[in-house]
């Protein structure tokens, strides 16, 4: 038994996961059926019990639920189908599959008359996305890849996602969405807080409503 256990306690900090999941479900249920959102003080006691619990499974998953140079002691069943090593050649994987999901879900979409719009968020370091305040600076990062990912693959998602629009993909790049925002917005490397959220999701909304009801 104890030779299928993933090693570096991955399977309880995967449990703790799922616990912090549970108990932001049940604040966003016992919010709602109370009303409690109504209510300026509880409503807002609710958002940061909320952000509170979404820091934690951050931090948590910062930590590497699963080590990688664990790799070559899992099955390929756990590890993922075998592909070639290089950081270009990681990113350009890492990019088509985005795009080809883009274009399934797209697919899936239409089908059952739904319209789709495949959103490019911002994320804090793609480098121009947003002037960085003095807490956006001491955020802190897992490890080198994370920066990597954000410095040298955003650029191919924008271009990406670019030639997705060019095959009539409903595609919003809104990775620029903080560009000239001085305050600080994110509470770690790729969430950020309510006022985060409502600058973009003003921005999802005008796309969306200029593709729904065209002029």
């Amino acid at each position: 038994m104890s030779s299928l256990m993933p090693p570096g306690g991955s399977i309880e900090k995967t449990i703790e996961l799922v616990q912090i999941r549970e108990r932001a479900f049940d604040t966003v249920n016992t919010t709602l059926d109370l009303g409690l959102h109504r209510s300026a003080v509880l409503g807002t006691l609710a958002v940061a019990r909320l952000n509170a619990l979404n820091r934690q499974r951050a931090n948590l998953q910062s930590n590497n639920v699963v080590d990688p140079s664990l790799d070559e002691r899992r099955s390929r069943q756990i590890r993922g189908p075998d592909f070639e090593p290089g950081r270009d050649k990681l990113l350009a994987l890492g990019v088509r599959a985005w795009a080809e999901s883009s274009r399934s879900l797209r697919a899936v979409c239409e089908s059952r008359g739904i319209r789709y719009m495949h959103v490019l968020q911002p994320t804090l370091w793609d480098e121009g996305s947003k002037p960085m305040s003095a807490e956006e600076r001491a955020i802190s990062h897992p490890n080198d890849r994370w920066l990597v990912a954000s410095r040298d693959g955003y650029p191919l998602l924008r271009a990406e996602g670019q030639r997705l629009a060019g095959e009539g993909l409903h595609f919003v790049d809104a990775s620029r969405a903080f560009a000239d925002v001085q305050e600080t917005l994110y509470f770690d490397p790729c969430h950020f807080g309510e006022k985060g959220n409502r600058i973009l999701s003003e921005i999802l909304v005008r796309h969306f409503l200029d593709d729904a009801l065209p002029r």
